[in-house]
């Protein structure tokens, strides 16, 4: 069977899909930082696998960092 991965906005949206998983017997996996980390490795790994020609600028690189960073502690 396929895993699917759910990125919920706020807590709100986490409680509903859990409930919804609980109702419906579905599964449910949470991953700790670690794995999440893992996780973004391996979907990067498999994006450059299929289009290996790809190249971002490092200001590119950069600004997708500090989205990122923006996103996780606000800054």
């Amino acid at each position: 069977m396929e895993a699917i991965v759910l990125y919920p906005d706020d807590e709100k949206k986490l409680n509903q899909l859990l409930a919804f998983a609980l109702e419906s017997k579905i599964n449910v996996v949470r991953l700790g930082e670690e794995e999440k980390k893992k996780l973004a490795g391996i979907l990067l790994t498999n994006l450059a696998k299929k289009n290996p020609k790809a190249y971002a600028t490092d200001e590119e690189i950069l600004s997708v960092v500090e989205e990122a960073r923006h996103e996780r502690y606000g800054k």
